[in-house]
């Protein structure tokens, strides 16, 4: 197994196990609807391996390993499948299964990760691509093309959102929300369109396709419309801070005793992109 390196000047982008786990489902909801668009062209590029050959996969920002729970079933021999798993938050990748290589890097540096992995056959992530900007963007695509290999990117946010019922302090937390994913340069819900196009000026076929969560606190899905609300505010606030009697009000309308929980849909986008 490879070992986990130092690396002490990593940054820090913490996301909580918790969140992680709490927000599964909802992506294999999403995902499982658009696989029958997506596995395909995917499974015809790995027709290169032989019968006897499983997928070498590289998961870029892999937190606990959710993306590798949803993928590997669906991809050749998953029993011997070889994943490395990278993150640069060890707490994360602790968690992460067993059966799998965990690798402490920067996702940036996925030059570098190859050079350490050797041959891989799909580099993958998911929820990952909104929180770079787009240098970080540029570096992992040049990484990809150069290692001539498919790239399967997950669950990006496109800044799409629809709560039901509608609340009148709706839109400027939203606005400060999508401000708050713009900071510091990152693309937030632009990141998928600029990496497509990335990809399409080196030459791949990029295919595009929603992968929205639908969620309905009736249908499972409290606690997770929950921590979702809590997290937008505090991240509207955060970037924005004199709104924060809007948001504990709002917060306070959206809990059981007022509005109640809304119904949430969220725009994510998959991108496949081919050699």
């Amino acid at each position: 197994m490879m070992e986990r390196s130092e690396a002490p000047n990593l940054p820090t982008r913490p996301i909580e196990a918790g969140w992680l786990a709490l927000r599964e489902p909802a992506d294999a909801r999403a995902r499982d609807a658009a696989a029958d668009l997506l596995l395909p062209p995917l499974l015809t590029q790995l027709k290169h391996l032989d019968d006897d050959e499983a997928p070498r996969v590289v998961d870029l920002g892999a937190g606990t390993g959710a993306n590798l729970r949803w993928l590997a079933p669906r991809l050749p021999h998953p029993e011997r499948q070889r994943w490395t798993l990278v993150d640069h938050d060890p707490g994360l990748l602790a968690r992460s299964p067993v059966h799998a290589t965990p690798l402490q890097a920067d996702v940036i540096d996925l030059g570098d990760v190859l050079a350490r992995t050797g041959e891989v056959d799909l580099i993958t992530a998911a929820a990952l691509l909104d929180l770079l900007d787009a240098e970080e963007l540029a570096a992992i695509v040049s990484a990809v093309v150069e290692a001539g290999v498919p790239a399967l990117f997950s669950l990006t946010v496109d800044g799409f959102t629809a709560l039901d019922p509608m609340d009148p302090d709706d839109p400027p937390l939203e606005a400060a929300f999508d401000a708050h994913q713009r900071r510091d340069g990152r693309l937030g819900p632009d990141a998928a369109a600029f990496t497509a196009d990335l990809f399409r000026e080196h030459g791949r076929q990029v295919l595009e396709v929603p992968t929205s969560w639908r969620l309905d606190p009736a249908g499972g899905d409290a606690a997770l419309v929950g921590s979702w609300l809590e997290g937008r505010a505090q991240a509207a606030v955060e970037h924005v801070p004199e709104l924060r009697p809007t948001a504990d009000a709002w917060l306070s309308r959206r809990a059981p005793g007022g509005l109640g929980l809304p119904r949430v849909l969220v725009g994510h986008v998959d991108l496949l992109a081919l050699p």
